[in-house]
């Protein structure tokens, strides 16, 4: 499991989530190669927001401020990032080839290679939307942090 610790931004209680934000944990800025430093301009980026799934018992003992560690699994990582990137591209692959194969022509290979594409990229959309609702694929929060 990957772990993080993240600031509590919001609470919702009857979904039973929190929406959490990484914390920085660089000194960006008071180094003397501040100006040069990729690091910085990361740095200055807004960290985005994600929702963490939280045990129900414990929905009222978070509120805005406070500090928690967050784990995401290993799997469901490597899981993700197969779906967002090969499966476009294996639809991308399948398109091409067999435009290649019944049709011969490389206008049509190509045509069909960015419609396959395409219609990967979409059917991604629509698996994303369809499970993002189940909270064993979100972030879990693991404990409370003291500060």
């Amino acid at each position: 499991m990957i772990k993080e610790t993240a600031k509590v931004v919001g609470v919702d209680i009857q979904g039973g989530n929190l929406w959490v934000e990484g914390v920085q944990r660089s000194t960006c800025g008071s180094c003397a190669a501040r100006a040069g430093c990729g690091h910085r301009l990361l740095g200055q980026r807004r960290t985005p927001t994600i929702k963490a799934a939280i045990a129900p018992e414990d929905r009222f003992n978070y509120q805005a401020g406070s500090s928690v560690e967050v784990g995401i699994p290993e799997d469901l990582i490597v899981k993700s990032s197969l779906l967002l990137y090969l499966l476009p591209l294996g639809c991308l692959l399948l398109a091409a080839l067999l435009a290649d194969y019944w049709l011969g022509k490389e206008w049509l290979t190509i045509c069909a290679g960015v419609a396959g594409l395409l219609s990967g990229a979409v059917l991604v959309r629509r698996l994303s939307a369809k499970i993002s609702s189940d909270n064993t694929l979100h972030a879990q929060v693991l404990r409370r942090v003291e500060d």
